[in-house]
């Protein structure tokens, strides 16, 4: 392919790209926590309320999460306030952004790859499970993404150039990029580490000086709040023994390194093989290798993408370490000792490094088998046609419960809408679809409490004097859903406290009406 024809075929995956976005998308938002809390803020901020989760009793600051996404769908809300009306303009937002990330991965892979490499690199990008997921999900995952690979580039263009106007503007630029990564996740922080410690690692004491006051300065606002307030959410989070058992208390340091021996073999195992090439995650084929009793080939096969990966990275840095390098090595030791669960979620944004790294590293291991006598070219041509229908057969998942297929079908959308029409507007509600509740019906919502002891979470339901106690089918955690855990016990402790309001067959979601009665003496 030549270079002139090479924005053709940009165009070409770019288009796809948006039709399969824009076909997978749900008709449903606002029920996970990560989405739920970037629209209530969005909300708050588009009302003029400022950074708050206004969905809660007290509408408190907003703490945990960065505001990148939110400002973007400050716009949509003032054009489209309500929801239903809102869904599919709300995900439009990630889904430009996930189409910038793809864009953007081409520029910064046509740095290292031919343009017929490149291409075929980007269309695995674009066309990546994860992304696909993300594109259509109201979450800040596809806008770091974006930000993320525009800092690559900027930070590469700087660092290729002279000491001159250009290389000035393209430093500043980086700390602009570099400080919108890090408002729309925090662990764009590895970032700015990666581009100061580089530059003090090669003795450019006023270009680490710039990046590093520049991001301060000007991600200032934010940080100045988090000095003022406290964002104790991800410290109390990191140091949770179990995110969904928060009664198991907290980890020490030889917590963390048991976490890290965890998750080092994990990433390299398996998830970054599913993350590239998703059906060897598959059921159907784990249990076709386990019945033929080929499962320790399977395994292989997983720790070969891997070990190609590691393979390209040697490559890279034996010849010199650059900005995408230690970047890679900081994300990653982030990831380490955090928890081990949602891996495939932190994979998204780095996927064109990934796949760079094992593009390089399989063409050197394929040089060094001459026996073989294996062209890199065609045999990168091979792996990239796998990679793509790997990847394809694991979206279309996505394309079938899109709601061009599905329908307009929310199995909220009945309960809530009882809720709405049936209970009074100053109604406090509790339920782990907190933030959904009170997007979908306007009453305040608080989350039910995460305790093994009934009498605990009775005391907090009648502390905060919950008028309606939500049930519904949430995350599933070793084959129980939360409610399973945490809420019917209650139920069955305290059925006087609790009255059936309301019940709808499809979803299972239940409505109790809560009784303010004084516990017994146990």
């Amino acid at each position: 392919m030549n270079v002139s024809k090479s924005p053709v075929g940009l165009i070409v995956v770019l288009g796809s790209a948006a039709l399969i976005y824009i076909a997978s998308f749900t008709y449903s938002v606002g029920h996970a926590i990560d989405d739920g809390i970037h629209i209530v803020t969005a909300k708050s901020m588009a009302t003029g309320q400022g950074l708050r989760l206004i969905s809660d009793p007290g509408s408190p600051v907003s703490t945990q999460f960065p505001p990148g996404l939110s400002l973007l769908l400050v716009p949509v809300l003032w054009l489209f306030p309500h929801i239903p009306n809102n869904i599919i303009p709300m995900k439009m937002v990630p889904a430009m952004c996930a189409l910038l990330y793809v864009m953007l991965s081409w520029f910064w892979l046509r740095r290292y790859c031919s343009t017929t490499t490149s291409l075929w690199l980007t269309a695995l990008v674009a066309i990546n499970p994860e992304t696909v997921r993300f594109a259509g999900a109201v979450i800040a995952e596809m806008g770091y993404a974006a930000t993320s690979v525009l800092a690559l580039l900027m930070f590469e263009r700087y660092d290729t150039g002279r000491d001159n106007l250009e290389s000035r503007r393209y430093l500043i630029l980086t700390v602009v990029t570099i400080t919108g990564a890090y408002l729309f996740r925090s662990v764009g922080l590895s970032l700015v580490l990666a581009a100061v410690g580089l530059l003090l690692f090669r003795r450019r004491w006023t270009a680490a000086a710039t990046v590093g006051i520049g991001f301060l300065v000007c991600a200032s606002p934010w940080l100045l709040k988090g000095a003022l307030i406290g964002t104790p959410e991800y410290q109390e989070q990191f140091w949770l023994f179990d995110l969904e058992d928060p009664e198991q208390g907290n980890i020490g340091v030889f917590g963390l390194v048991d976490r890290a021996l965890i998750n080092g073999p994990t990433y390299f195992i398996t998830t970054i093989p599913y993350h590239l090439f998703p059906p060897l995650g598959g059921q159907r084929i784990v249990q076709v290798f386990q019945n033929m009793g080929f499962y320790p080939l399977l395994i292989a096969l997983q720790v070969c993408i891997s070990f190609t990966i590691c393979v390209g990275f040697w490559r890279r840095i034996y010849n010199r370490t650059g900005f995408v390098d230690l970047y890679t090595v900081i994300y990653f030791g982030v990831l380490l000792f955090w928890h081990t669960r949602l891996q495939w979620k932190y994979l998204a944004p780095i996927t064109p490094i990934l796949l760079l790294y094992m593009t390089e590293g399989f063409r050197w291991v394929i040089t060094q088998i001459p026996r073989l006598q294996l062209k890199p070219e065609r045999s990168s041509a091979v792996l990239f046609i796998l990679l793509i229908a790997g990847c394809g057969i694991r979206s279309m998942d996505y394309f079938e419960q899109g709601w061009l297929l599905s329908g307009k079908v929310d199995p909220y959308r009945n309960a809530y809408g009882w809720i709405r029409d049936e209970t009074p507007s100053e109604s406090l509600l509790m339920g782990f679809d907190h933030l959904g509740l009170y997007l979908y019906t306007g009453r305040k919502a608080i989350a039910t409490a995460m305790s093994h002891v009934p009498r605990n979470s009775m005391d907090y339901i009648q502390t905060t004097k919950t008028d309606y106690f939500i049930v519904g089918t949430t995350v599933v955690k070793g084959g129980l859903t939360l409610e399973e855990q945490y809420v019917e016990p209650i139920l069955e402790k305290y059925p006087d406290r609790f009255s059936l309001m309301y019940m709808d067959p499809k979803s299972r979601i239940r409505v109790y009406k809560v009784h303010p009665l004084p516990l017994p003496d146990l």
